[in-house]
């Protein structure tokens, strides 16, 4: 069974830049493994994903090292775009295998995120000044609009040897849902090597400034 996602979209990445879903028959739904580039021992699952769920592994087929020199961060991206269509929601991750935030550089993340969005504003500015040149298919390339839900996620402790392997499902007193300012420099925090997708939607999690 294959997952259903923006046609827009899914026509603009090339299928070596996407993660296929994984669809499970007993439970009749989706997840998605997101493995750390040049990292086999770091991934992160993600439950219950919505079957239009477009991810691209952005840090293993983007590089900008041929064109920008580099010393202010201008080439850092993030790992992973998780974009959601249905529910209006683009996920901007970076995973860190380190399951203690002080071993991980502020400055490194925030850059790492901040290159995740320069990326997703650039792919809105193609979609909407290329798509009048596509002859008889503008319904086809177009989105009526991106008013979508941007988060910026730093996922750590994501090693495969982490000893919380339970998904992530935080209890209602300690939860917080206040995203809104979520930013590259406002980034929040996740841990441990699987969540639930209404988790990370919802805003659950930890906050980072």
């Amino acid at each position: 069974m294959g997952a259903i996602m923006s046609k827009a979209l899914d026509s603009l990445f090339s299928d070596i830049s996407k993660v296929g879903l994984l669809y499970s028959e007993s439970t009749g739904k989706f997840s998605v493994e997101l493995q750390e580039p040049k990292n086999l021992n770091s991934k992160l699952i993600i439950k219950d994903v919505p079957e239009d769920l477009l991810v691209i592994d952005l840090d293993s087929n983007f590089t900008l090292n041929n064109i920008f020199q580099g010393g202010h961060g201008e080439c850092k991206r993030s790992d992973y775009l998780l974009i959601s269509e249905s529910e209006r929601h683009i996920f901007i991750i970076e995973m860190k295998s380190s399951s203690k935030l002080k071993h991980i550089s502020k400055q490194d993340v925030r850059w790492q995120l901040q290159g995740g969005r320069e990326f997703w504003i650039y792919c809105k500015n193609i979609i909407n000044s290329f798509k009048d040149y596509v002859e008889n298919q503008k319904d086809f390339w177009k989105i009526s609009d991106f008013n979508y839900i941007e988060r910026y996620i730093l996922s750590y402790g994501t090693s495969i040897n982490y000893s919380e392997k339970r998904p992530t499902r935080l209890p209602s007193s300690k939860r917080k849902s206040k995203y809104s300012s979520n930013s590259p420099c406002n980034y929040e925090t996740i841990k441990g090597n699987t969540i639930y997708w209404n988790n990370l939607k919802e805003g659950y999690l930890h906050r980072r400034s």
